[in-house]
């Protein structure tokens, strides 16, 4: 319940403080333009995603690349790709990549 009170407080300044309004009307005014930016990005993802699948799908599933992180299927390939965006740990999935030896027969 203390809570509430702590939110509607800062909920309080925020209306009654100018800048913060602007800010905030700043923000919602931009949230379309976020919104078609980062749909884009995600439809530039999918199609690597499919240009992966082709090109890495037979890959062995060494230790970088693990059953949920990999080239076999699109949504796979999609999770892939979006920890290369992110930049969470990417050199160890272009290790897997640039390892010889790693074609299934």
């Amino acid at each position: 319940m203390v809570r509430i009170f702590r939110c509607a407080r800062a909920f309080k300044l925020f209306i009654k403080t100018k800048q913060l309004r602007s800010i905030f009307n700043t923000f919602l005014a931009s949230l379309p333009g976020l919104a078609n930016v980062g749909l884009l990005m995600l439809l530039i993802i999918y199609m690597f995603a499919i240009v992966g699948v082709q090109f890495f799908a037979q890959l062995k599933l060494n230790p970088p690349l693990t059953r949920l992180q990999n080239f076999q299927s699109v949504p796979k390939a999609f999770l892939a790709l979006f920890v290369v965006v992110t930049g969470d740990n990417w050199n160890n999935l272009w290790v897997a990549m640039t390892m010889k030896n790693t074609v299934q027969n």
